[in-house]
């Protein structure tokens, strides 16, 4: 803000020189000097405590004093022209703009005053030697405005001890504020090492997302994999439930083919033995016959050129080997060695290669083929398992030890 008006800078070193000659305001102690350095060289300096200057080339001595200068303004400024201007005044954390603005238009009224002193003092000047009445107003005019400077002074003074304990203030807070300053270099140096620690992990995050990207690629490749194998276990899945539907039906059937077959082997065992019962009771009857026709013969004195006989029936002795269905049954047993089993194959029109020799009781036991036309001998001769009826599989079986004395007799 400008301390003086544009129209109050003509004759300026005069009307400083005046002000402080009528006031007395170049005293020792809290003085106001406005100074302007006129070209006759006169020059006002503040030289006591507490003192304000204000002009180009304004000073001041002793501390606790206040120097407000300046320098020419420009072509539309006169040389002999300070300005001093400021948007905001703190001191401490207090804002004195409010009193400055108030001074201002003081010392703007003052201005303004003084410029209308000016212009009566060059009219009184000019009209001196002819008009003294004019004088004797420009006088009370100066007196007046004397006693408005004694006013101001009254004003200054005030301020400057609102001043001196603003300063106070102002020393305690540059204390506090290097205090600060050296708790933001410790922060400075905290901050930058954690910036580098962040540029490190930024580095570690950049790698692992470049994992995590690759992993997600794999990962994606392979719910595809497992998508289109779900769907295959599906379709196999449908395909198994169709066939163990099937498997069931089909157990159901063999299960009730081998009841049947069971059935039918021991009808034909009993058979067997009834029949090898009834020839050996045929053949005691046949020579009971012959004794008793003998003794009716010698009784009715009946000769001959020999005992008549009647022939004993002809049978035709079991075989002794044979393929059967599921397990051996009736008159024919379980072959307990794999000599017997490659023997009774051979018998029976086997040409393949020797009984391969196993032992699991999930088998049948004893001699038996496979689907693929395989001999295969089961040591486990305790198993009870049956043996698989599909694809034209069979036990080889041998006609038991008694039907085997029996046959040779014969």
């Amino acid at each position: 803000m400008p301390v003086m008006s544009k129209n109050s800078k003509k004759n300026w070193s005069k009307s400083a020189l005046l002000i402080a000659g009528l006031s007395g305001l170049a005293t020792t102690e809290a003085q106001i000097v406005v100074e302007g350095n006129d070209p006759g060289g006169s020059t006002i300096s503040a030289t006591g405590d507490f003192a304000l200057a204000l002009g180009q080339d304004a000073t001041a001595a002793n501390d606790n004093s206040f120097v407000f200068g300046g320098s020419s303004g420009g072509a539309d400024s006169g040389a002999d022209t300070a300005t001093f201007w400021v948007d905001e005044l703190y001191l401490g954390t207090k804002a004195i703009g409010d009193s400055i603005d108030n001074l201002e238009t003081s010392v703007i009224n003052l201005n303004n005053d003084i410029g209308t002193l000016e212009d009566d003092i060059s009219s009184l000047e000019s009209a001196v030697s002819s008009n003294t009445a004019d004088i004797a107003v420009v006088t009370a005019d100066v007196a007046t405005n004397t006693a408005d400077i004694s006013a101001l002074q009254s004003g200054f003074s005030t301020l400057q001890s609102q001043v001196s304990s603003n300063t106070n203030d102002i020393s305690s807070l540059q204390s506090a504020v290097s205090s600060n300053d050296n708790d933001i270099s410790s922060l400075q140096s905290a901050v930058s090492s954690i910036q580098s620690q962040v540029s490190s992990n930024d580095n570690d995050i950049s790698s692992l997302q470049s994992a995590v990207s690759s992993n997600d690629n794999d990962i994606s490749s392979l719910q595809s994999q497992v998508s289109s194998n779900d769907n295959d276990i599906s379709s196999l899945q449908s395909q198994v439930s169709s066939n163990d539907n099937d498997i069931s039906s089909l157990q159901s059937q063999v299960s009730s083919n081998d009841n049947d077959i069971s059935s039918l082997q021991s009808q034909v065992s009993n058979n067997d033995a009834d029949i090898s019962q009834n020839a050996a009771d045929i053949a005691s009857l046949d020579a009971l016959i012959a004794a008793l026709q003998a003794q009716v013969n010698a009784l009715h004195g009946i000769t001959t050129a020999g005992p008549t006989t009647t022939p004993a029936p002809t049978t035709t002795p079991p075989a002794a080997y044979k393929y059967d269905v599921g397990v051996c049954g009736g008159i024919y047993c379980t072959i307990t060695s794999a000599t017997t089993c490659n023997t009774a194959a051979t018998a029976l029109g086997y040409t393949g290669d020797a009984a391969n020799v196993v032992s699991k009781s999930a088998k049948v036991a004893g001699c038996y083929t496979t689907a693929a036309g395989n001999l295969v001998f089961n040591t486990d001769l305790a198993s009870t398992e049956i043996h698989n009826t599909d694809n034209g599989q069979f036990v080889v079986c041998e006609l038991c030890s008694g039907r085997r004395a029996l046959r040779s007799s014969e």
